[in-house]
């Protein structure tokens, strides 16, 4: 199960690795597969459409960028003793995609 997990992530890297050197048009399974040294079976089994691949980076996308706001706003809470107030959130969300 471990090792899926791995060979998941792995495929997933690949991919981000991939739009981020060449860009969307590349963008194809088997570009992928060849990437993450998988084979577009192997590729196909953990992610059986580009669809379902997309949503999974997606949803790391989203869950890396909610880290980093929450360390950002806990950072910038310590460091000037605010309370929570959303143009807090706004500030440090504007800050973190710019980044």
């Amino acid at each position: 199960m471990n090792s899926e997990i791995n060979l998941k992530d792995k495929i997933l890297q690949a991919a981000c690795k991939l739009i981020e050197e060449q860009g969307m048009t590349h963008f194809t399974l088997e570009n992928i597969a060849q990437r993450a040294h998988v084979s577009k079976g192997g590729l196909l089994y953990h992610f059986p459409s580009k669809e379902i691949l997309v949503q999974a980076m997606v949803e790391i996308f989203l869950k890396e960028l909610k880290s980093s706001l929450r360390k950002d706003f806990l950072l910038s809470s310590q460091e000037n003793d605010r309370t929570i107030q959303p143009i807090n959130w706004l500030k440090n969300y504007i800050h973190i995609c710019f980044n």
